[in-house]
């Protein structure tokens, strides 16, 4: 399983330092428009990854209830599985943190109950690169906020998709090329200068793990993968028509 750099405790801190401090660094970013900027200067290639070759399970489960009682622990109804918003993942910052959606009061939802200091997301891509996983934690910039809320679950899930992955992949390629070719009409709250900017920062920045998914970049909930790891939640993602050769 490919780990993205993490650092949480009783866990052994896998990566480099250069890798180690690529998830440090997202936590002073998390709502900061420049973010994708950063992304683009600080290249992330398997090299700095671990892999694994376990099996994904996630996409073949299709149930929004709640976790088991036995864990003790409830995702927040705003990131359950068709009762979450389909915020898109492949939007640079600038037009993500903009939706609407995306209120104060969703940023600061306590992520489930009762809160947790920390979360783990695992992403399963059914890519070459393998599933991945990162820890989320409290923003620090926010002590007034000490438990994980909504909003560090989204912008983090953001964040790390939005990573430069090089790709010589074809397939993987026409992805990115369709990313920044239609992502002028796909923001929200956005004046027309920056939209122009971002196409064509978009159109010079190289391949995101984002593309390696594939389409599939619409939030779709998440589900805690068992009550022995109530703290581990396995991402769903749902296919975006900005990818259909139609639009």
């Amino acid at each position: 399983m490919l780990l993205l750099p993490q650092i949480y405790k009783g866990a052994r801190i896998s990566g480099s330092p250069a890798a180690r401090l690529h998830t440090m660094g997202s936590k002073h970013l998390r709502f900061n428009p420049t973010v994708d900027e950063y992304a683009e200067r600080h290249t992330m290639t398997p090299k700095q990854l671990r892999f694994d070759s376990t099996v994904d399970e996630y996409e073949e489960r299709d149930t929004a209830d709640p976790p088991s009682p036995a864990s003790g622990l409830v995702i927040d109804r705003s990131l359950r599985p068709r009762e979450c918003s389909p915020f898109d993942f492949s939007l640079p910052s600038p037009f993500f943190t903009a939706d609407p959606r995306l209120d104060a009061d969703l940023r600061d939802t306590p992520a489930c109950s009762p809160p947790l200091k920390q979360v783990i997301v695992r992403i399963s891509s059914h890519t070459k690169y393998g599933p991945c996983k990162f820890p989320v934690n409290p923003d620090p910039e926010r002590p007034q906020v000490p438990v994980v809320t909504v909003g560090d679950v989204i912008t983090e899930i953001q964040w790390q998709l939005r990573q430069v992955l090089a790709s010589s992949d074809s397939g993987v390629r026409w992805y990115r090329q369709r990313r920044a070719q239609t992502v002028e009409n796909y923001a929200q709250n956005v004046d027309q200068r920056t939209k122009e900017q971002a196409r064509d920062q978009e159109l010079r920045a190289e391949t995101r793990v984002v593309d390696h998914l594939l389409g599939k970049v619409l939030f779709a909930g998440l589900e805690m993968r068992s009550s022995a790891e109530p703290h581990v939640w396995s991402l769903k993602l749902d296919s975006s028509p900005r990818y259909s050769t139609k639009v």
